[in-house]
């Protein structure tokens, strides 16, 4: 449990062990440096008693929880326990090795704040560790992957590829299913073990993350749409001011700075590029490409208006939101919520049922209703790989990415290449 600042990219403000002498336990055994529970109902941990200044906090509970049918309760409290300030029933672990994550408020400075894990004789849970971030958001900036089983293989190469050329500090989350999750863990694991990678992303389950953001998905929904909710909802865990989001079929070459591609002073720049709109649409048109409005499949022309239409009228200039990357600011994702919610949209849930396109909600957006924090750059910061015959360029280490480009982006039916690895390798031949 050394370096779990290292994985989520800051120092802690606060660490304690589960053998550090401030944590006690009433019904638990210390099992190496962890805290198990005995099949007695009771308090798992209880303490350490510090001090929290007036703000936010986020509190992660590193552990296990073995069995889902036992009861488990997190509550923070100070006043020598009088005063609760967070109370809540544990269905699930947040992630793995991740127990719960916990946001609060204090209004003013409290001197003896205890954190307690409450358990019953049915419960199986284990206790490594809590770390305490103050401020508003745990970090400034933060990377994201949504994944699933069948990605696995490219996941891997993204993040190996992610801590070799993403220059800045910045800590990777990876949300994956819950049934996929000890796969995920296992691989990485061995990455790790084998020296390929220095650390572990922080896998978080999907189910936590849509039910702990209050994103209530519709049964019809597919892989494709969750994917589009959680890039969204990702913002209301309050993990990074600002974000990035990667799918799975792509990967770093060469070295990139967030810092100096994505942003204007403190500004993060809107994956966005003017164009002309009716000619934009007449490329739509002549080339025939569908996308979902209103469950429907229409020409992206009118899919792409009928965005732009929820936020402003249409005229002559059009953005292209669309690419392989989103650069995401928490806060602007908050109004674009609000917004949602005011105009009679169940939230960014609501707009994925409308028209399943993230980056153009966001994008549009940004582009009407936050004027000034609008800077517009190119999002394809990866070259587009769209058919065999470019990855066997690659494998013949004969194709480059432009220069304002950092690696490569892989769609079907290029995607289906059985051994990203390899290409991965080649890529690194290609750029030496």
């Amino acid at each position: 449990m050394s370096n779990l600042h290292e994985t989520l990219g800051r120092e802690a403000d606060l660490l304690y062990l589960a053998n550090d002498q401030a944590i006690s336990t009433r019904i638990g055994k210390k099992q190496g440096r962890s805290i198990r529970s005995t099949n007695k109902e009771g308090y798992l941990i209880c303490g350490p008693y510090v001090k929290l200044d007036k703000g936010f906090h986020t509190i992660f509970f590193y552990g296990d929880v073995f069995d889902l049918s036992g009861k488990v309760e997190i509550d923070i409290s100070c006043d020598k326990g009088e005063k609760i300030i967070s109370k809540q029933q544990i269905k699930g672990a947040s992630g793995i090795g991740v127990i719960s994550i916990v946001r609060i408020y204090l209004d003013e400075e409290c001197r003896d704040v205890e954190f307690r894990i409450y358990v019953d004789e049915a419960a199986d849970i284990k206790f490594d560790a809590l770390e305490v971030y103050s401020g508003e958001y745990v970090g400034e900036f933060s990377s994201l992957n949504k994944s699933y089983k069948k990605d696995l293989e490219w996941t891997l190469v993204l993040y190996q590829s992610y801590e070799k050329f993403f220059k800045k500090e910045a800590p990777f989350y990876l949300v994956v299913p819950w049934a996929d999750a000890p796969e995920f863990h296992s691989r990485f694991s061995d990455m790790k073990d084998a020296g390929i990678i220095n650390n572990m992303p922080m896998i978080l389950f999907e189910e936590w993350v849509l039910s702990s953001t209050g994103s209530n998905i519709p049964e019809n929904f597919d892989g494709w749409r969750i994917q589009q909710v959680i890039k969204l909802c990702f913002s209301k865990l309050f993990m990074s001011r600002k974000y990035i989001t990667f799918d799975s079929a792509q990967f770093f070459s060469r070295d990139f700075d967030y810092k100096e591609h994505l942003y204007v002073g403190d500004i993060l720049k809107t994956a966005a590029i003017e164009q002309n709109r009716y000619e934009k649409n007449k490329e739509f048109i002549e080339s025939g490409e569908l996308c979902w409005l209103k469950g429907n499949l229409v020409n992206a022309s009118v899919a792409f208006d009928f965005i732009d239409e929820q936020f402003s009228e249409l005229n002559e200039k059009k953005y292209h939101y669309i690419g392989c990357n989103g650069f995401f600011d928490s806060a602007i994702c908050s109004s674009l919520e609000r917004w949602a919610y005011n105009n009679g949209y169940d939230g960014f849930v609501g707009l994925i049922v409308l028209a399943p396109y993230e980056f153009a909600w966001y994008g549009s957006y940004v582009t009407y209703m936050e004027k000034e924090l609008f800077f517009p750059v190119d999002p394809l910061i990866f070259l587009p790989i769209i058919n065999e015959s470019a990855v066997e360029e690659i494998k013949g280490l004969h194709l480059r990415p432009h220069h304002d480009q950092y690696g490569y982006l892989f769609q079907p039916p290029a995607s289906n290449e059985p051994d990203p690895e390899s290409l991965y390798q080649a890529s690194l031949k290609i750029n030496n």
